[in-house]
């Protein structure tokens, strides 16, 4: 990551040509020959078929011309401006602002049991932390229901990492909803045998049962995985998230959902966009970044393959399924 001395110095003398460039493009474009020979014929169609006031028609047609100017406006700052600046502040990884995590990823890291039927976003993030390999960006996750009505399923950081130790089960860390909602008897709903292959896991932290319940196709592995140190920097995460977080670890990754605004809001208005307000973008940047490390995941005091093998050496020993509780 960049300090700030060089963050002001790629602002002076790197990113000040595209912040005037993009600066131009923000003034309104006056409408045009095209656009006047438009609005003409669809006046003179209005008067004949009696149907809508060409003044209405107008306005209306003005208004889809200012969300297009807006529309183009905040997709070339996040193209001309935050793309070369989030690439100098942290080398090696790529911003592309019109792009998403894949949804393959999404729906293999099982963080949405529900179903969902469209999906969206922007602001991919993809590089290397230290050790860490990541990828990220801002999804949006909605449901079809009647009358064309869209549920939200999620909106927020969706977040993909290597993770540092070797595993081969599932484990998911989900929303504690029954138990806060029905208490014991939650609880006791919570253990019934699952259909995906994974059994409820009871961890001993307080803090962390009242966020999440864990579920795993393996709970000695489970518990292997999630450290004490892990449970609770997990717990200060959800704390300041918008919602609800999830978490899942398969394939030797971390997959991470975080309720969340808009990741990289574009700026429209050129007075809004100055050094200070830059800064303030990479700090964001660097917040979302900052998970890698956050988490610990770059703390490597054992090999991967060295890792696996308290968890399988206890599998080994293992005389047959158990059912873990309180």
């Amino acid at each position: 990551m960049r300090s700030e001395a060089e963050l002001h110095a790629f602002f002076r003398d790197e990113l000040l040509p595209h912040v005037r460039q993009w600066k131009r493009m923000t003034r309104i474009r006056p409408l045009g020959a095209l656009d006047l020979a438009v609005l003409a014929l669809t006046a003179v169609a209005c008067l004949w078929l009696r149907r809508l006031e060409p003044a209405w028609l107008a306005a209306g047609y003005a208004a889809l011309r200012i969300a297009s100017d807006v529309s183009r406006v905040r997709s070339a700052f996040k193209r001309e401006v935050l793309a070369p600046l989030f690439e100098f502040a942290l080398p090696g990884v790529r911003y592309d602002p019109a792009a998403r995590i894949d949804g393959a990823i999404v729906e293999r890291s099982g963080l949405f049991p529900e179903s969902w039927s469209s999906e969206s976003g922007e602001d991919y993030v993809a590089g290397r932390l230290g050790e860490t390999a990541f990828r990220l960006s801002e999804l949006r996750l909605t449901r079809r229901q009647r009358k064309n009505r869209q549920t939200v399923v999620f909106h927020g950081l969706f977040f993909a990492a290597d993770f540092n130790k070797s595993f081969r089960g599932r484990t998911y860390l989900l929303p504690d909803v029954a138990e806060r909602v029905f208490g014991t008897l939650g609880r006791s709903l919570q253990a019934l045998p699952r259909f995906d292959g994974t059994e409820l896991v009871e961890l001993e932290d307080p803090d962390f049962e009242k966020r999440f319940v864990c579920y795993a196709t393996d709970p000695i592995e489970a518990r292997y995985l999630l450290s004490t140190s892990l449970l609770r920097r997990l717990v200060g995460l959800a704390e300041r998230a918008s919602g609800s977080l999830r978490v899942s670890f398969l394939d030797e990754c971390l997959y991470l959902a975080m309720p969340l605004g808009n990741l990289f809001p574009a700026a429209f208005f050129a007075s809004s966009v100055d050094e200070e307000a830059l800064h303030a973008r990479v700090r964001e940047l660097y917040s979302v970044v900052g998970i890698v490390e956050e988490l610990g995941l770059n703390t490597r005091i054992w090999s991967k393959g060295a890792a696996a093998e308290p968890a399988s050496r206890a599998r080994a020993a293992r005389p047959g399924p158990q059912s873990p509780g309180k």
